[in-house]
């Protein structure tokens, strides 16, 4: 049985290529393969731009321990004060 497709282009119409691996064209082959390659690299970078973020997170704190003097400061406390009590 021949399609209206094939008679006109000479091959059977595939509705949903299972893959892409071959074609009869070098340049798309050219073309995934460069895509496939930058998709890699994308990839990478984003991976070592992830891992060199989470490590600059982590060198930065300190934790405290029971004894060690800090620095109290509320200058960017929202707090609500009586009248009578408020800086001035």
């Amino acid at each position: 049985m021949k399609t209206p497709f094939k008679l006109m282009f000479g091959e059977s119409l595939i509705t949903l290529p299972l893959s892409f691996e071959n074609t009869k064209y070098p340049a798309v082959e050219d073309r995934m393969k460069t895509l496939i390659k930058n998709r890699e690299e994308a990839l990478a970078a984003h991976e070592l731009a992830r891992t060199r973020m989470a490590d600059r997170q982590k060198l930065t704190f300190i934790p405290f321990k029971k004894g060690d003097k800090v620095w109290l400061d509320s200058r960017n406390m929202k707090t609500q004060y009586n009248k009578n009590m408020k800086p001035k």
